[in-house]
Order: structure tokens, then C-alpha cells, then sequence
């Protein structure tokens, strides 16, 4: 038994329990007594149904939900939700939209309408990419030994402080360092 509260679904049960049955029999009638059922007529098949969306009208932030969710899945065109809420119909409101990165169904039937749907359209040729500025030759500088490039100013250019330590010269022991200390953390080490 649903919360006397749930107005909406007090509405499902009572349709539910006492008049669903009756509603489908008086449709099942009228489509025997007007010759509908169950033949095809001009190959469509017609009959009658009764709309129940004001017997089974919901609380108002249902509808909208509702009607929110059908027009964002794309099962409801914005002029079919606001129809179901009583609102007057908008400019370019019956098609379907999906999100951003989707088309609507009438934009694609209109490229599909084209001879080859899926041609791509030629794209401008690019100019080719401007030539990298050589470095400036090396001027001697920097530490004792090397040679330190020149920004444009006359200044050398140093990626490292100049106390910073030549390692180039101890790179033999600092790989050995590295091979004992790789060889220690997998357990090989002597």
C-alpha cells in the first residue's frame, strides 16, 4: 500500500485495481464496433486508445522530470514536452536533440541526402612550417673546459648554475652506483 502522501501513486493503483480493466475492455468495443481490429486497413493497423495522462497525472516535479529526461534521451521533441506540460509550442522546438557532439536527425538526413554522404571537404594546404633558428656558435665560457652557447644579449647561455658539479666526469662511478643500488632493491645484490 503506497504513503498517503504519494498522490501519484494512490492514481497508479486505483487505475491499477478498478479501471484499467474496464478502459481496455471499452477500447477493445469500439475497435470491433468500428471495424479496426484486428485487420490491417491499407496496411496500417488502427485502433482506439484512451489517454490516460491526466488520469495518471503526476506530482509536478515528477512531470518535469519526466518530461526532462524524455526531451534529454531524445525519445521527446522540447514542443512534445511542453505539450505534457500545457505550454505553447517553440521555433525550431520539434527536433530531436541529443547532446552537443550529436546532430539532429534532420541534419543528418540532409548530408545522408547527398551523392557521396561521407566525403570529406578538402582542407587548405598548410604552409609548410618556418625554419628552427640556428643555436649561436659556441663561445668559450661557463665552466673551466666547455663551451657555453651565447643568448642574443652577448650573454652565455647556462641551463645549470655555475657551481653546479660536473657529473659527465663521474659518470662511470654513478652508473656503477645505480647498476648496485637497482641490483640491492632486487635482492641480487652480493
Amino acid at each position: 500500500m503506497p504513503t498517503y502522501n504519494n498522490i501519484e501513486a494512490l492514481n497508479q493503483q486505483y487505475y491499477a485495481q478498478c479501471l484499467q480493466s474496464i478502459i481496455e475492455n471499452i477500447e477493445l468495443c469500439l475497435d470491433e464496433g468500428l471495424g479496426l481490429a484486428p485487420d490491417k486497413i491499407d496496411g496500417k493497423i488502427y485502433g482506439t486508445e484512451f489517454d490516460l495522462d491526466d488520469l495518471l497525472r503526476m506530482d509536478t516535479a515528477t512531470l518535469y522530470k519526466t518530461v526532462g529526461d524524455g526531451v534529454g534521451a531524445a525519445i521527446l521533441t522540447p514542443n512534445e514536452g511542453r505539450k505534457r506540460l500545457n505550454k505553447p509550442p517553440l521555433n525550431g522546438g520539434d527536433t530531436v536533440y541529443m547532446q552537443q557532439q550529436d546532430f539532429s536527425l534532420e541534419a543528418l538526413a540532409k548530408r545522408d541526402a547527398k551523392e557521396d554522404p561521407f566525403a570529406s571537404a578538402k582542407q587548405p594546404a598548410l604552409d609548410p612550417p618556418s625554419p628552427v633558428p640556428a643555436l649561436p656558435p659556441p663561445a668559450k665560457g661557463g665552466r673551466p673546459g666547455q663551451d657555453t652557447p651565447l643568448l642574443p644579449d652577448g650573454t652565455p647561455f647556462c641551463s645549470e648554475p655555475p657551481d653546479a658539479p660536473n657529473f659527465s666526469a663521474d659518470l662511470p662511478a654513478m652508473t656503477a652506483l645505480a647498476g648496485w643500488e637497482l641490483r640491492s632493491q632486487l635482492g641480487l645484490a652480493a
